[in-house]
């Protein structure tokens, strides 16, 4: 079967993990080859600019540093990666350093230059002369080859995983950008034509990532969720005897897992002992789950604190707890839409008191007057009240207010809809993979 777009092949992060290119599914892509001490090493900055101006619009710039040009990438992932922050400020995903030409090429890099071809490098009044020469002098011949010829050299993807067009390293970022553009100005029937998923609305988040195959909370039903176009999430945190968060919802870890125990009494080697019962894989902590969204963009995801002050929760304890929630969230989660919810006021308004900027969320039973009275003067990004028993009439104030609305839970196409109709921006789900796919078959999206 030919290969007609990029979604099927898998990449390593600079951190080692795979990455799936589904997960950037129609959105508009600029695959780069680069280096750190090459003399085109300043796109870096450009780049940068450039993502910064358009990523709000569904664009992604994927980097793949590669040493096979001049030697000119050297160092592991991780001093790659430092570089890159530390002299660009580079916020765009950053993979593993890889072969973009020869016996062992990536399999990406195979697949887009064997669908594109080199048309001669645009005259930059510098540096194309001094790159034809050396080129030449290597292989009279290499203009007649697809391979890529040098650092920087740039693909550009639409919506629909397709290859648009080949820029090498001395066009003008300027002309790139003019592509960008274009390719991100086709949305509405363009996008409709070519295939490409749009967002439901309200956005279904999956309940505890998804049970609908594998256990909840764990790093498989997230993943298995993101394959299948799930793009929300609502899930909880504890913090274990050693001060780690943990991804678990019960206090007690025997209805999810092979063991038993309360989380907060055990640490985190205690907890790693144990499998979650349906998944051959450990208690996730919140860094190892929230690694999977380091390379994706355009999510949203409700963090819920299970703390509580009290016996296992000293006010310094939980301090700690919220100040580590907070940094492992920023650590992994800056290209996405993130809160932190609780049906616990005296937690949310800690959280604000720490970190003024955190966006804070309240969970309850059906909304009340009162209830949204409470989150207004919490300071709350959104509510998420049962769907039951909430008025429209609340909803519509709440939403007046500038609040998010998360109304749960959608388990159904017909509640959906209900939800929907109530006028909600999202709805938590437990068959998230399975209301999506009756949501896109009966074309609601």
């Amino acid at each position: 079967m030919t290969q007609e777009n990029v979604y099927s092949f898998t990449v390593k992060d600079w951190k080692g993990q795979d990455v799936s290119l589904s997960s950037y599914r129609g959105k508009v892509l600029l695959i780069v080859n680069t280096a750190t001490r090459c003399g085109f090493t300043p796109q870096y900055e450009e780049l940068e600019a450039l993502y910064e101006r358009h990523l709000g619009q569904g664009f992604e710039i994927l980097d793949f540093p590669c040493n096979q040009f001049g030697q000119q990438a050297p160092g592991t992932a991780e001093e790659i990666q430092s570089f890159c922050k530390l002299n660009y400020k580079t916020a765009f995903p950053q993979f593993a350093k890889i072969d973009v030409n020869g016996e062992q090429a990536a399999p990406l890099f195979r697949f887009l230059t064997a669908n594109t071809t080199f048309q001669g490098f645009p005259p930059d009044g510098k540096i194309a002369p001094i790159l034809e020469k050396m080129l030449a002098e290597k292989d009279p011949d290499y203009a007649k080859s697809s391979d890529i010829k040098w650092n920087f050299t740039k693909f550009l993807v639409g919506r629909d995983g397709r290859i648009v067009r080949r820029f090498e390293p001395t066009a003008s970022l300027a002309d790139v950008e003019a592509a960008v553009v274009e390719q991100l100005g086709k949305t509405g029937d363009d996008a409709a034509c070519s295939g490409v998923p749009t967002h439901e609305m309200p956005r279904i988040l999956g309940h505890r990532g998804t049970a609908e195959v594998f256990t909840e909370n764990g790093i498989l039903a997230f993943r298995y969720a993101l394959e299948h176009g799930v793009t929300g999430f609502e899930t909880d945190f504890h913090l274990s005897a050693d001060n780690e968060v943990i991804v678990m919802h019960d206090n007690n870890i025997r209805r999810t897992t092979t063991g038993e125990g309360e989380v907060e009494t055990m640490t985190v080697a205690e907890l790693k002992q144990f499998k979650l019962k349906n998944s051959d894989e450990t208690i996730p902590t919140a860094d190892e789950l929230f690694s999977l969204f380091d390379s994706l963009n355009g999510f949203y995801i409700e963090l819920e604190m299970k703390a509580h002050y009290g016996e296992l929760y000293s006010p310094e304890r939980m301090d700690i707890y919220l100040d580590k929630l907070y940094a492992a969230a920023n650590a992994h989660l800056s290209h996405g839409e993130f809160m932190f919810t609780s049906f616990d006021s005296a937690v949310l308004k800690r959280m604000k008191e720490r970190h003024p900027d955190a966006k804070i969320g309240r969970i309850s039973g059906a909304l009340t007057p009162e209830g949204l009275d409470e989150a207004i003067r919490l300071g709350c990004y959104c509510i998420a009240p049962t769907y039951d028993g909430t008025p429209k009439s609340l909803v519509d104030q709440a939403k007046a207010a500038g609040l998010k609305v998360n109304l749960w839970h959608s388990e159904t196409l017909e509640l959906w809809k209900r939800i929907r109709d109530m006028g909600a921006d999202v709805s938590t789900n437990n068959h998230p993979v399975a209301v999506l796919q009756a949501i896109r078959e009966n074309g609601l999206v």
